[in-house]
């Protein structure tokens, strides 16, 4: 599978780079430069980062997307995703390298992908009125060789006002459903979402989630949050906290992030994130940052 996925990748970005000159191109991207004023019982101190993102448009049903990264706080430097989709009326099939995340709206306390970037292929059906049913396939990126494969699905129902999700994830080896593998190792990963628009500005959303560990029992975790981000407003705000967590975490996590719109293109923001896990300062951080979209 690892070799099918290569080379789909490959065919992609070089449809992509003949087809460029004649398609509908959108760069775009952001900067991020901030202020560590608690570090997870870390060294404080100044970040910066910057993410480009171009969206091709190859006619009607094919797009190409590529977003690359560098960041002084990982010091890595590379593509977060490379994928191509294409789109017809019985729905998308997308191929090339990007992550997953099963928590949806929540974000703060959900920062980075449950599965890491890698190649993957995600076929999503539109079965009616917007319901859908999504089927996807990877290998794991855990830095070995004998990983098996990835497999998973995730049906959803969505409309203006509401809508509601489920994932089911799981490898084919013991241990590589989780992106944190090396501390958690896990078999498979349930995960129930939901969601609710109270009005154009303000969101509610809620996510629980089921892990199953190579041995012991399943670890569970539900989390509620609440977004405000008025198109009228300068003010804009998001909180997140933990409802349920394993007996071997301290405390609830909580979070919460506040900002300020200077304009279109740019905004200062603090977000402080307390995860819970030790009672201890490695749980916090927050951030002051300067956020520049282009």
């Amino acid at each position: 599978m690892k070799k099918l996925l290569v080379i789909a990748i490959t065919a992609v970005m070089i449809l992509s780079m003949t087809a460029i000159a004649m398609a509908e191109t959108t760069v775009g991207g952001e900067l991020n430069f901030g202020y560590q004023l608690e570090n997870a019982g870390a060294a404080k101190g100044d970040f910066g980062d910057a993410k480009i993102t171009t969206n091709v448009k190859l006619g009607d049903n094919f797009t190409v997307f590529g977003a690359f990264k560098a960041s002084d706080v990982t010091n890595k430097v590379g593509f977060d995703e490379v994928w191509g989709k294409f789109s017809e009326g019985f729905g998308t099939v997308q191929v090339g390298y990007w992550g997953q995340n099963t928590k949806d709206n929540m974000d703060i306390l959900a920062a980075h992908n449950d599965i890491k970037p890698t190649e993957a292929i995600k076929a999503t059906f539109n079965v009616a009125k917007g319901v859908t049913v999504a089927g996807y396939l990877s290998r794991p990126n855990m830095g070995t060789e004998d990983q098996g494969s990835l497999y998973g699905i995730n049906p959803a129902y969505a409309n203006d006002k509401w809508g509601v999700d489920a994932y089911y994830v799981a490898s084919s080896e013991d241990g590589y459903a989780l992106n944190d593998v090396a501390s958690n190792p896990a078999n498979s990963v349930t995960a129930v979402n939901g969601f609710y628009n109270v009005n154009a500005a303000a969101k509610v959303y809620a996510n629980y989630t089921s892990v199953e560990p190579v041995t012991g029992d399943n670890t569970n975790k539900a989390y509620i949050g609440l977004n405000y981000d008025s198109a009228d407003m300068p003010v804009y705000a998001r909180v997140e906290a933990q409802v349920e967590k394993p007996d071997s975490q301290d405390s609830n996590a909580l979070a919460f992030r506040v900002g300020y719109k200077i304009n279109n293109n740019a905004r200062i923001q603090y977000e402080n994130i307390n995860t819970g896990l030790t009672g201890n300062d490695t749980d916090k951080t927050s951030t002051l940052k300067l956020n520049v979209l282009f």
